[in-house]
């Protein structure tokens, strides 16, 4: 007897319906996809400090340009222009706060403090790791569990998703000897 098989079409919507469950049930992700969208969205704080900062200087040289004496339709076209852009650049800041809101929020306090300095303050692994008072291979291994939880958050994910996440005063490997932390 021999199998039917499936017609392109019929693999395309079983690809689309499986996506759609994806989508519906996100506690179904692995780690790596929570870890994988939880650093697309930290990752967005330098592209939009960037932005933010570009359209403000668009915005100061459209102000200069409509106080310029001159063409009354270029000046109302640049005060249009700039209105536009600083409301983009409002809406930016919002998002922005956003994201630095659900860093703060994060159960573990390690795990906010790891994205904040890594994504906010911009510092490497190593200068976390100063300021932190762990090792380098530590802040380098608690970075995947920071970006899981940030994942786990905002696809409404409860549960632990670092096996050292609790605090039960035990010495997680990497910390360095001493600190307390």
């Amino acid at each position: 007897m021999r199998t039917q098989q499936a017609k392109p079409a019929e693999i395309a919507e079983r690809r689309t319906a499986d996506r759609t469950r994806r989508d519906k049930y996100p506690e179904q992700l692995t780690q790596e996809a929570l870890k994988e969208y939880g650093k697309r969205y930290v990752t967005r704080i330098p592209a939009l400090d960037n932005e933010i900062r570009r359209l403000s200087d668009e915005a100061e040289r459209l102000s200069r340009t409509a106080q310029h004496p001159g063409d009354a339709d270029v000046r109302t076209e640049a005060r249009q222009l700039r209105a536009k852009l600083l409301k983009k650049r409002k809406k930016l800041r919002m998002e922005r706060e956003e994201i630095l809101k659900r860093i703060k929020i994060l159960p573990d306090a390690r795990h906010a403090q790891l994205l904040w300095l890594r994504y906010v303050q911009r510092e490497s692994f190593k200068e976390i790791a100063l300021d932190m008072g762990y090792t380098y291979n530590y802040v380098r291994w608690l970075h995947a569990p920071a970006l899981e939880a940030m994942g786990s958050m905002l696809c409404g994910v409860c549960g632990p998703v670092s096996p050292s996440s609790g605090d039960d005063g035990a010495a997680s490997p990497g910390k360095t000897a001493g600190t307390g932390t």
